[in-house]
């Protein structure tokens, strides 16, 4: 997801499921094979 991807969050709250959210989605990347990024419809080869 692109969550990541925009402003900086106003509040500590925020930033936290950000940067939780990052390492989630890195950790997960990494048991893959295959890492695809899809923005406005088109699709990124990340990986593989």
């Amino acid at each position: 997801n692109e969550v990541g991807s925009g402003v900086v969050p106003a509040t500590a709250a925020g930033r936290r499921f950000r940067d939780e959210l990052g390492r989630l989605n890195a950790a997960v990347a990494a048991e893959c094979e295959q890492v695809l990024l899809v923005v406005a419809g088109q699709v990124l080869v990340l990986r593989g």
